[in-house]
């Protein structure tokens, strides 16, 4: 992107690195740096089709998780599904998210990020053994990840305090 923000700065007129810089911060949700694009390609090109939808989009986005689940299925990476599986969780969707995660798995089964992300919807759904495991997992194979440790650390507190009533 950089490339192509200094091409631009090079030659404000040069409209197809314009084009394809605004078809990233498109794809990539940066709404107010596609706004800021937009408008400017504008003042350039007051005729320019791409530019006006790309502006009305960056004022009115799209629902994340649609954009984030748009972009998984159009580019299924393990980061993608990732960064959809995080947005599932804090959206409450938790079956989904783990849905999500484990897809990412089957891309790159040594993810611990999306092993961790599973480990904390089954917290939030108080699957103490599931999250305990999915954690366990993570840990493995991220020793450092303080992240995992923690959700480590609560669900099995959780299960613990559970067995004692």
């Amino acid at each position: 992107m950089w490339q192509l923000r200094t091409a631009i700065q090079k030659n404000p007129a040069l409209m197809e690195a314009r084009s394809l810089l605004m078809q990233i911060y498109a794809e990539q949700a940066q709404w107010a740096e596609l706004k800021v694009l937009a408008q400017d390609t504008l003042t350039l090109a007051p005729d320019d089709v791409a530019a006006r939808n790309y502006l009305a989009t960056s004022q009115n986005p799209p629902d994340p998780i649609a954009a984030a689940a748009q972009l998984a299925a159009s580019q299924p990476t393990p980061e993608n599904y990732l960064n959809l599986s995080l947005l599932y969780h804090r959206a409450g969707r938790y079956p989904e998210c783990i849905e999500t995660a484990k897809k990412a798995l089957r891309l790159k089964p040594d993810y611990a990020e999306a092993y961790n992300n599973i480990a904390a919807a089954y917290e939030d759904t108080q699957q103490w053994d599931q999250a305990i495991t999915a954690a366990q997992h993570a840990l493995q194979l991220k020793p450092d990840f303080q992240l995992a440790r923690n959700n480590l650390a609560y669900s099995q507190a959780q299960k613990n305090r559970g067995k004692g009533r």
